[in-house]
């Protein structure tokens, strides 16, 4: 078992040493002069070497001239991948001159920033996908003073601040550089560990000499840390003030010695005395190094005896952290033959080997003679796992490791076992002594296999909610396209992705409980085939069923339902509706089901369900629950054409929202509230609801909802008249939407433009705009603006006389909607389709589009387009000289406007009526 121990330590050891070979770093220069960036990226020939595009010659390395070739492929594939911005406002980036220097790539490139510049954003993403150990190290300038910082695969956005300036932040970050760049300098772990394991054992001539006491030992590695750390921080400060600056080359190669040295040492022993002497002597050598990171990186003016410090203090820390790691577990093992035969001589030696290859790479530039391990970025790996690690600290095996280490501690204090002063000659030693050491070796075995169960659990988890996280990411889209939702942002549409982001990652945890493969079932369900995931969660909640677990079946229906969101939305609505019936308490699972009646058409069952979840909020006194069913009952009055029922009910919600304060709540709603006003024409009290989320959203700093509102009050200025005020909301929302890289809202906009365009007769910018929102909708593969878009297109070719480009994008829009079970979609397109075949003397086919336009408008119950479609028809039927027909139908039309309260349009319809009668008199 201690053997097994002391293996496990050698081989992780090496392993990582295997995978010191890791991709070079980069610099960043920035001068900020007012709003005015000059930047120098600089890129070495050891980081290209990862990417390659640039290697001609195929043989996985770019040499001077080949990266002389591909400077400015080098240079836009850097800037594509580095992004500065004030705010959400990103800088304008001009390339400059390019050059070749040495081994580096110098980028130069100049950024134009909004002013004020009070504080810069930089977003570096350069290799991370080759490298996750790469590093860019950033210095910044501003007026009098240097900002630093190091951008690493799990730190890849940096907010500069250029008026505010902390010397605690900086020196925080110093510190913590220091702590990570000796625990990933592998070199710098081998050669303090070389010199850990003389420290307890050497090795003479036929005898071992271990350490006669703890005392003894923590002395010498006491003296060996402190010497170490006063070496390194003399030459660290000599080069980090340039007053010695060896090649980094040389340095590294004499880095590899010192290792090497320091093993053969320990296997054919000339300095068995002071090692702490043989420690200060190479620690100048590896001060050097350390010294590398800070030249390039650039201590920040002001306080370079702060940061310096700050650097020296973090490696000191890294060190002792391995120290206490490693030093228990030499002190347990020190007087076992194990120790000096394996641990010291054969470690020793494979250190040696390690150690000499690396000699041989550094010195004569060779390429790496080692395999690469997978390279692993530490700090992202932790920041990963970390919060999923107290899910499973109770490991069982670590708890009985610990519980081992205090009975161990016990018997220590109250068994009054003497630690007895041995030699490698006397192996007699403490039956007491022996039985400690082997429980406390079988304690440490246990912790450690224990501690390494929770972080594989841990990772498992962390890797399981990853997957989970990029399968819900990937079915957004299809799921805002199944539930043809316009605004991404809309709050019922968000309720519905968390609802299937919370199915996703049940699924995760627990499908591998339903014997079934969860990784092959989460790869399915990203590419929309939901049959094996409904297939598990019926399976789930049947078990669940089975055993009385009402509560526990209902909430897996839940998640069962909102999988099958995505694909059948009767099926959704039948699984929310048994998940009803064992579990009549859950408000969610009531206000899911009813957005789902409500996007149906179903509106009376909506309500219903609707008015189950205020029921249940007013039972448990949650005002927010109460809230949001107000909220939703308003909008399925508005959607039933209730608009005084829609606002009673929005006005609940206001008030409730308003007494406690909820911000997003009242936004939300007011932006209901104009919608309704817009919708009835009451475009004052709209712009007046759309001002007031306006200021709500920017006082939250809520950009997204900024974007909307803009949009919102385009749309009422654009329908009372004020062309040129609406066009100025709708590029405000456009600019915030193209900072927040939001392309669906983008597209929304475009067309709106177009819209605005049409109305203004500018056929050719109109034209423009809807053609940009096509654009962004195909990028996005949302089908529902895709054919919104393509109607937007008909118009416009029917407006300029283009008859047949008409007929060809309508039918694009009436495939589109077909396949998406949009039937207003299909109800405006039969429309449209109608009108035009007309046009081109083709009434037969115009008829028939009509009649499918009225049947779905009929079942849509949307009067005011009933009444359109017949008033088409008698247009038709008139331009055949059917007059009795052209009558019924403008008839039909007529009652219908008049219902609605269309004066205007009753009498437009009457005028017509009229015609046909003289017609008919002067037949």
């Amino acid at each position: 078992m201690r053997y097994l121990l002391l293996l496990s330590v050698i081989v992780t050891l090496s392993s990582t040493a295997f995978g010191h070979q890791g991709g070079g770093d980069s610099y960043l220069h920035l001068t900020v002069d007012e709003d005015v960036i000059d930047a120098e990226l600089g890129v070495s020939l050891r980081t290209l070497s990862q990417i390659t595009d640039f290697d001609d010659n195929g043989d996985y390395k770019v040499t001077e001239d080949e990266m002389r070739r591909h400077l400015d492929a080098i240079a836009d594939y850097a800037l594509s991948r580095l992004t500065l911005s004030v705010g959400d406002t990103p800088c304008d980036v001009h390339q400059a001159k390019h050059e070749a220097v040495g081994r580096f790539a110098i980028i130069r490139f100049v950024g134009s920033c909004p002013a004020p510049l009070r504080s810069l954003t930089i977003n570096y993403n350069l290799f991370f996908d080759v490298d996750p150990l790469h590093r860019g190290l950033l210095r910044l300038e501003h007026e009098d003073r240097t900002h630093t910082a190091i951008f690493t695969h799990s730190q890849d956005t940096r907010n500069i601040k250029l008026v505010e300036f902390s010397q605690w932040h900086s020196f925080r970050d110093y510190v913590n550089e220091g702590i990570w760049h000796i625990w990933a300098g592998f070199d710098h772990i081998l050669f303090l560990l070389t010199l850990l394991l003389a420290t307890v054992a050497t090795r003479q001539p036929g005898v071992s000499l271990v350490a006669n006491s703890y005392r003894d030992v923590l002395i010498g590695v006491l003296k060996m840390v402190t010497a170490f750390t006063l070496a390194h921080s003399i030459t660290l400060s000599v080069a980090a003030f340039g007053f010695i600056t060896p090649p980094s080359r040389v340095v590294e190669s004499l880095i590899a010695l010192s290792i090497l040295i320091a093993a053969i040492n320990n296997i054919y022993p000339v300095v068995t005395q002071r090692l702490w002497a043989v420690a200060f002597g190479f620690g100048l050598i590896h001060g050097f190094g350390f010294a590398a990171v800070l030249q390039e990186l650039g201590l920040p003016q002001g306080m370079l005896a702060l940061s310096l410090f700050g650097f020296n203090l973090g490696v000191e820390i890294g060190q002792l952290a391995i120290v206490a790691v490693l030093l228990p577990l030499a002190l347990s093992l020190r007087r076992e033959s194990i120790y000096t035969r394996v641990g010291l001589s054969v470690g020793s030696a494979g250190i040696a080997g390690i150690a000499l290859l690396w000699f041989a790479e550094r010195a004569l530039d060779l390429p790496p003679f080692l395999p690469s391990a997978p390279s692993v970025d530490l700090r992202a790996e932790l920041a990963r796992i970390l919060p999923y690690l107290g899910n499973h600290l109770g490991n069982p095996l670590t708890l009985a490791g610990i519980a081992l280490l205090g009975l161990i501690g016990l018997h220590w204090m109250f068994g009054k076992i003497e630690v007895s002063v041995v030699s490698a000659q006397n192996s007699s030693s403490s039956r007491k002594m022996r039985f400690a050491r082997y429980f406390l070796c079988l304690a440490l075995l246990v912790i450690s296999i224990g501690t390494g169960q929770t972080i594989s659990h841990a990772q498992q988890e962390a890797t399981a909610m990853q997957r989970a996280a990029s399968v819900t990411a990937s079915l957004t889209e299809p799921l805002r396209q199944q539930l043809l939702v316009s605004e991404p942002s809309d709050p019922a549409y968000q309720e519905q992705v968390k609802a299937l982001s919370e199915a996703i990652v049940f699924l995760a945890r627990t499908g591998d409980d339903a014997k079934t493969n969860t990784t092959d079932m989460m790869e399915q369900l990203a590419q929309g085939q939901s049959k094996p995931a409904l297939a598990i969660l019926q399976q789930l909640a049947q078990q669940a069923a089975a055993g009385g677990q009402a509560f526990e079946a209902a909430l897996i229906l839940r998640h069962r339902a909102s999988v099958a969101t995505l694909t059948d939305l009767e099926l959704a609505i039948r699984i929310y509706r048994e998940a009803t019936k064992l579990d009549r308490k859950s408000g969610r699972t009531w206000n899911l089901l009813a957005y789902l009646l409500q996007h149906t058409r179903r509106l009376g069952e909506s309500e219903l369900a609707y008015n189950k979840a205020l029921e249940l909020g007013r039972a448990t006194q949650d005002e927010a629950a109460v809230a949001l069913a107000y909220e939703r009952l308003g909008a399925t009055s508005q959607s039933a054409s209730n608009p005084e029922e829609a606002e009673a009910k929005y006005r609940e919600a206001l008030s409730i929202y308003n007494t406690h304060r909820d911000k997003a709540g009242l936004a939300r709603t007011y932006n209901h509230l104009g919608g309704l006003y817009a919708t009835q024409g009451k475009f004052n009290q709209a712009q007046t609801m759309y001002r007031d989320a306006l200021a709500i959203h920017e006082t939250l700093g809520d950009r997204t909802g900024v974007a909307v509102d803009y949009a919102n009050l385009g749309g009422v200025y654009i329908a009372q008249g004020s062309l040129e005020q609406g066009k100025r909301m709708y590029h405000e929302a456009l600019r915030i939407n193209k900072a927040l890289g939001r392309k669906a809202s983008m597209a929304l906009v475009y067309s709106d433009l177009g819209g605005v365009a049409q109305s203004r007769g500018n056929w050719q910018q109109a034209e423009r705009m809807f053609r940009e929102a096509l654009r962004l909708n195909e990028q996005l593969g949302y089908k529902p603006g895709m054919a919104s878009d393509y109607t937007g297109l008909g118009e416009v070719y029917r407006r300029v006389g283009d008859l047949s480009e008409a007929v060809a994008v309508c039918h694009k829009a009436l495939d589109l909607d077909k396949h998406l079970g949009n039937q207003a979609g299909l109800a405006v397109n039969y429309t449209n389709l109608g009108f035009l075949y007309r046009r081109q003397g083709k009434t037969d086919t115009a008829e028939s589009m009509y009649k499918h336009a009225l049947a779905l408008n009929k079942k849509l119950n949307h009067t005011a387009q009933q009444a359109g479609s017949y008033a088409e028809l008698g247009h038709l039927y008139r331009g055949r000289d059917d007059l009795e027909q052209a009558q019924t139908m403008y008839r039909a039309s007529q009652v219908l406007f008049k219902k609605l309260g269309s004066k205007q349009k009753s009498a437009e319809i009457q005028s017509w009526l009229d015609g046909l009668d003289i017609a008919s008199l002067t037949r």
